[in-house]
């Protein structure tokens, strides 16, 4: 009798993720994308960091992408240039990225 009065005294218990109904999942929140890392209107060159690889594999960069279209302008890349950015895996030439290619090539507004 004591321990139903005690049960009955006690506030009830409060469900946890553990103890939660598997019927009724949590949804977690929507993740919100930072800007920085989907570009902009105008493309993710505009707020990402280049490198760039010269014909004797050495390496420039960070520049942003106009740097890298300057570097287009003054000849000191070719489309077998190898390029890279924090959000590639690996390496690739311009000619690779044929998106990168032409805007690195058409004339700077």
């Amino acid at each position: 009798v004591i321990g139903l009065i005690i049960l009955y005294i006690l506030p009830p218990k409060k469900v946890t993720l553990a103890t939660a109904p598997s019927s009724n999942p949590i949804i977690p929140p929507p993740i919100e994308v930072s800007p920085s890392l989907i570009g902009t209107e105008n493309g993710p060159e505009t707020t990402t960091l280049w490198y760039y690889l010269d014909e004797a594999n050495k390496q420039y960069g960070p520049m942003s992408f106009n740097a890298l279209q300057t570097a287009w302008d003054e000849d000191q890349m070719t489309s077998s240039t190898y390029v890279w950015n924090e959000q590639m895996e690996n390496w690739q030439t311009l000619e690779e990225i044929p998106d990168l290619l032409y805007k690195v090539r058409r004339a700077p507004a």
